[in-house]
């Protein structure tokens, strides 16, 4: 394949047809392709772990389901999920390639986050009621210029909070529960369910829109999430969370909680040694969706 190649991805058939932008040698042998989907905003985006097809190419049956549709079947055996990941990366989260395609560019998106919008940042622009500007820097901070975490289809997480921010008259809202939920001498299960009640109200209210920003603000304490993807891994433990809607503090606490569980769990196995919350997301999206 080429720049200018109209694709596919035959594991997840929703995203539709993208076109190839850029095409780069990674530090392993293949190519990295930056492509575009139809549905997706005007700038491309990663996929260096996404395996992309010839527009045309047969789905395989397995796939043909949506993949909420297919990891919602049944739970995985947790040693299925080691197995998996460790297929994918048999040194675990230090494997050279995990840093690569999955560690380097978050800690560089939450890099870019903390000097966009620090405690000396947010409350200068609060100060100054810039908050148009606030709403400028969180969604470009979020967006595929620095991360793929939020999807970009024409309904998914990315367009939905970015709609739903268009009317300026959220803007100052938007920029107080922000800040508040960023501040760490604020109480956090007021901010967390103040700021996933303005979700709500903007109809962005995914679990991935929530826990962005304290993910990307300190990725030792919090975790980024979606919910179905979080949702099998805890199946594959015996462990429950909730991760319907509402969205709440409570709710995320418990999820917090499985994370450290799934490290401990992790750890035990002697096989994969997780650093903080960006290896534990890596591992469940890898061993879950792969």
């Amino acid at each position: 394949m080429k720049v200018g190649d109209i694709v596919i991805h035959p594991k997840m058939p929703e995203l539709g047809v993208g076109i190839i932008l850029e095409m780069r040698r990674g530090s392993q042998p293949g190519l990295i392709a930056y492509t575009r989907w139809d549905s997706a905003p005007a700038k491309g985006f990663m996929e260096s772990f996404l395996q992309l097809a010839p527009a045309g190419t047969p789905i395989p049956k397995k796939f043909e389901q949506p993949f909420n549709e297919r990891v919602n079947q049944k739970s995985t055996p947790f040693n299925v999920l080691v197995d998996r990941f460790l297929q994918q990366y048999p040194a675990g989260c230090d494997d050279p390639k995990f840093i690569q395609e999955e560690r380097f560019y978050k800690e560089k998106a939450s890099a870019h986050f903390n000097s966009a919008l620090g405690p000396q940042q947010r409350t200068a622009l609060l100060e100054q009621k810039r908050f148009a500007e606030i709403v400028s820097l969180a969604l470009e901070a979020f967006g595929p210029k620095h991360t793929n975490l939020l999807y970009p289809r024409f309904d998914g997480e990315y367009p939905r909070l970015k709609n739903g921010l268009q009317d300026a008259k959220m803007h100052e809202h938007f920029a107080h529960a922000l800040c508040s939920l960023l501040d760490d001498t604020a109480d956090k299960q007021k901010a967390f369910d103040a700021y996933a009640d303005f979700l709500g109200e903007i109809g962005a209210d995914a679990w991935a829109n929530a826990t962005m920003p304290l993910f990307f603000a300190d990725y030792e304490k919090y975790i980024f999430v979606k919910s179905t993807i979080f949702q099998h891994a805890a199946d594959s433990c015996d462990y429950r969370i909730d991760s319907s809607k509402p969205i709440t503090w409570q709710k995320y606490n418990n999820i917090l909680s499985f994370a450290s569980y799934l490290k401990t769990k992790l750890d035990r196995t002697d096989k994969i040694r997780v650093n903080d919350m960006i290896d534990l997301q890596g591992f469940i999206y890898v061993a879950v969706t792969r």
